[in-house]
């Protein structure tokens, strides 16, 4: 093998490791996903709501792993539990994330494998009806579609999947005052 072929190689090779170094907490989620048997989740999404605590979350999951702790990387939320499931209603999940601002359920997020977004459409439409709003154009990169609860609360879901192999899709629920402090719908 000549010097030449051997670099091109090794700058390949650190090429991808440093990739892959930069994303190993994607990889982690993606191998707990593909490999553990993680229990199933349900839970009557009409039924979230902004007087939800984290006792509460705890209680409604018994005999699932329900980890919490500070949240700092938003104002949204100072508190954020993770709730080890590998599904919800049907729901293939990575994780499911609920967070917290002042004691009170501000907003969750049941992250989807790219794979399993017409699944998770699919369980939402088959639950919900059909969306009763939709995003034409991406905001911030991402298009939306979503159903208004009856409580005041949104679920939105990501209307495209990611380009990107790593990146997953994400139903999001939003609280009555959450959606007030944001506009999840407008008219």
């Amino acid at each position: 093998m000549s010097i030449r072929r051997f670099g091109f190689l090794l700058l390949v090779s650190l090429a991808v490791g440093a990739l892959l170094f930069t994303q190993i907490d994607r990889i982690v989620i993606y191998k707990r996903y593909l490999s553990g048997n993680r229990p199933a989740a349900k839970i009557d999404l009409y039924n979230l709501g902004d007087a939800w605590t984290e006792q509460t979350l705890r209680q409604a999951f018994p005999g699932i792993r329900v980890s919490c702790h500070q949240y700092t990387e938003t104002s949204d939320a100072d508190r954020v539990c993770a709730l080890d499931s590998g599904s919800l209603n049907g729901i293939p999940t990575l994780y499911t994330a609920f967070f917290f601002s002042s004691g009170k359920l501000s907003h969750a997020s049941i992250n989807v494998p790219w794979w399993s977004l017409a699944d998770a459409r699919h369980v939402l439409v088959s639950s919900f009806g059909p969306p009763t709003a939709s995003q034409r154009l991406p905001h911030k990169g991402v298009r939306l579609e979503g159903w208004q609860m009856g409580n005041g609360s949104a679920l939105l879901i990501n209307r495209d999947r990611p380009l990107y192999p790593l990146e997953w899709n994400a139903v999001l629920w939003n609280s009555k005052s959450t959606c007030r402090k944001l506009g999840c719908f407008k008219s």
